[in-house]
């Protein structure tokens, strides 16, 4: 289980503080769900923030491994996105597991 919290503190002082608050958690060891919500600021008034949900779920096998994330936007709908990814995790070279030949 891992939960994650992180601020994004502006660069210019008229900006809005912004936060993002996520937790994993593995349900076997191939699958995985995570859950969260994220703050973005209004581009209409660049000083309004809102949060949006946002989701996914991780299946692996192998070395193999397939994530999906979803994220919507209360301000505009129109706007949700989905995200997938493929990744391949092999085995670590010798030198990465600390042996030496």
């Amino acid at each position: 289980r891992t939960i994650v919290y992180d601020i994004d503190l502006p660069a210019q002082s008229a900006r809005p503080v912004t936060m993002h608050l996520g937790s994993e958690y593995e349900l076997s060891k191939n699958f995985m769900v995570r859950g969260g919500i994220d703050q973005s600021i209004d581009p209409t008034t660049a000083s309004q923030t809102s949060w949006n949900p946002s989701f996914g779920i991780s299946l692996g096998t192998a070395g193999f491994r397939v994530d999906y994330a979803y994220h919507a936007y209360y301000n505009d709908p129109s706007l949700a996105t989905s995200y997938v990814s493929f990744s391949y995790q092999g085995a670590p070279s010798l030198a990465l597991e600390g042996e030496v030949r």
